[in-house]
């Protein structure tokens, strides 16, 4: 009987445990159900503070590549970056912000389950400073663009440890300063844009990391100041942009640590000044753009250290002239049919420093570089200078002729030049004042190939002004009589005065 008991609460007490362990397994299999339905690329809803389109590979487990978007307001805390688990094979990734999101960090903590990201694309955030090694575990990283964020701060090694990035965007922001140790160990990288933002300071050394860098682009910023050490480190870069700053004088040996640079573009700065030694050591430079400045003068030696260059242009500066001494370094250069040469919306001066753009007009093969010179314009008269009517005065002598090369200290001389007669043959009247098809003409302009090159008159030498003497009275002999011994000891006595003042 008591064997029969004890069976009965044995079984009883099996029953139990069995039903115990049946619950609790039902509980594990719900929450892993759960925790299955929870994938970054199902989830749908607006209440969802993040929702991503997902393509490629074999959704919902496998994707390659997702387009998320941001409605609500998310913090770096919240569970949702813990759904990158859930796609750890995604290797482009774009996250966008819509009007009503508000999104103010780089979101590492869901980054950080990506092991395959090769591109990232955050856009349209309010993210104003990227911290300190915000892109953490991300080595994987081949581009990176962070264009339209609002950031203003780059904090030291922001960019650190990317050791497969080749490409950073960082365009359309409000950074105001790129300081050292904001790029390090970027050891592939060969594109920076970081065009359009409030750039003013660019620390020195700031690009010393960047070894390999191929293309810099600085355009549309405040940048004012350029020295030697700004581009320190880029010793293999190709193409800087610095156009649309406020950049007003170059000085010596600016670009020489850019051994190898192909490619600067100033247009659309303030540049006055540029000293002889600013493109020293530009060995390798091809295209130079400096149009839209200031400049007054091209000085003779500035070329000298860029004898590669096939692209040079100079439109709408404040030039007076441009000699050939100033281009014989690429004088060659320009007459191949690969080269450009522009240097219209000028204020030159009709004088026979121009004349030998009509011997380059006629050597070049490039019929855009002579279609060029065809519209350039020349003013018969400077400021501060007497009208000159389309002829020299006759000079004392005949103007010689050589027939070789121009030079290198000749600025009165004009090379034989055999006239093209569709050219001249169209000749205007001596009248200046005709109409054309934008109105009256500005009658001190003409267009330089109207006027022959014998005919181009050559500036006079401007004549140092010497101030008249004066002579100071001397105390004792003021209003001596001309008559007497006074009289004929005045003019001695004046005399050995004047003396004594000069």
């Amino acid at each position: 009987m008591r064997c029969s008991q004890r069976l009965i609460v044995l079984l009883i007490a099996t029953s139990l445990c069995v039903s115990a362990a049946s619950n609790t397994w039902k509980k594990k299999d719900k929450k892993t159900k759960a925790q299955r339905e929870a994938n970054l690329c199902t989830m749908e809803g607006n209440a969802a503070a993040l929702h991503c389109v997902c393509v490629g590979g074999a959704p919902p487990v496998n994707t390659t590549s997702a387009e998320c978007w941001i409605f609500t307001g998310v913090s770096k805390d919240h569970s949702i970056w813990s759904l990158f688990a859930t796609q750890p094979h995604i290797n482009q990734l774009k996250i966008l912000v819509r009007p009503q999101g508000l999104f103010t960090f780089i979101p590492t903590k869901g980054l950080r389950h990506l092991y395959h990201l090769k591109e990232l694309q955050i856009t349209y955030a309010n993210i104003n400073e990227i911290h300190p090694y915000a892109f953490a575990n991300s080595s994987s990283l081949r581009e990176l663009t962070l264009a339209r964020n609002q950031i203003v701060t780059l904090d030291h090694h922001a960019f650190a440890h990317l050791t497969n990035l080749t490409d950073l965007s960082l365009e359309e922001n409000r950074i105001a300063e790129i300081k050292r140790d904001v790029f390090v160990d970027l050891p592939k990288l060969q594109k920076l844009f970081a065009a359009h933002n409030n750039l003013s300071v660019i620390q020195e050394g700031a690009f010393r990391q960047l070894a390999h860098l191929l293309e810099l682009e600085l355009d549309t910023n405040y940048i004012s100041v350029l020295t030697r050490d700004t581009f320190t480190g880029l010793g293999e870069l190709k193409k800087l942009d610095l156009s649309y700053n406020k950049i007003r004088m170059l000085g010596d040996l600016t670009f020489s640590e850019l051994w190898v640079l192909e490619e600067l573009n100033l247009e659309h700065n303030q540049i006055e000044l540029i000293a002889n030694r600013a493109f020293a050591g530009l060995n390798h430079l091809r295209k130079l753009t400096l149009s839209h400045n200031r400049l007054a003068v091209l000085s003779g030696g500035l070329l000298g250290g860029v004898p590669t260059i096939i692209h040079l242009d100079l439109r709408s500066n404040n030039l007076e002239t441009i000699t050939y001494d100033s281009v014989q370094p690429i004088i060659h250069n320009l007459r191949n049919e690969s080269s450009y040469f522009y240097i219209a919306d000028n204020k030159f001066v009709c004088d026979c420093r121009l004349a030998w753009l009509h011997t380059l007009r006629n050597e070049t093969k490039n019929p855009l570089i002579r279609n060029t010179l065809d519209e350039i314009t020349c003013y018969m008269e400077s400021a501060g200078q007497s009208p000159v009517r389309g002829t020299a005065a006759a000079p004392s002598a005949a103007p010689r002729t050589v027939s070789g090369p121009f030079p290198a200290d000749n600025e009165d001389y004009y090379e034989p030049v055999e006239y093209d007669n569709d050219i001249y043959d169209q000749q205007q009247d001596s009248s200046l004042n005709y109409v054309t098809s934008s109105g009256p003409r500005d009658p001190r302009k003409r267009h330089l190939f109207e006027i022959p090159p014998q005919e181009l008159p050559c500036p006079q030498p401007e004549q140092p002004t010497i101030a008249p003497r004066t002579q100071v009275p001397t105390p004792g002999f003021v209003g001596v009589s001309a008559s007497g011994a006074e009289g004929l000891l005045a003019p001695a006595i004046l005399l050995v005065a004047a003396m004594l003042v000069t």
